[in-house]
């Protein structure tokens, strides 16, 4: 008689193996994606911290000038 499921083994085992591989590409793709996504959120936020800090300096700047005007015309 032998063992009747063994002759399924193979194909079991190819089937597993073939759901296994699509899981592990489908994870791999995913984390690329949050990897990316995080990437590019981390990037805006500095550009949009750089363009603040800018922005500030040359806020004080224009300042600046204005006070080294007013001290002008007041001598």
């Amino acid at each position: 008689m032998g063992m009747p499921w063994a002759s399924f083994l193979p194909a079991l085992s190819a089937k597993v193996l073939r759901v296994v591989a699509v899981a592990v590409v489908v994870l791999v793709v995913i984390v690329v994606v949050v990897v990316v996504v995080v990437v590019v959120v981390v990037v805006v936020v500095v550009v949009l911290v750089v363009v603040d800090v800018v922005e500030v300096l040359v806020g004080i700047m224009k300042l600046l000038k204005v006070l080294a005007l007013a001290a002008e015309t007041v001598q």
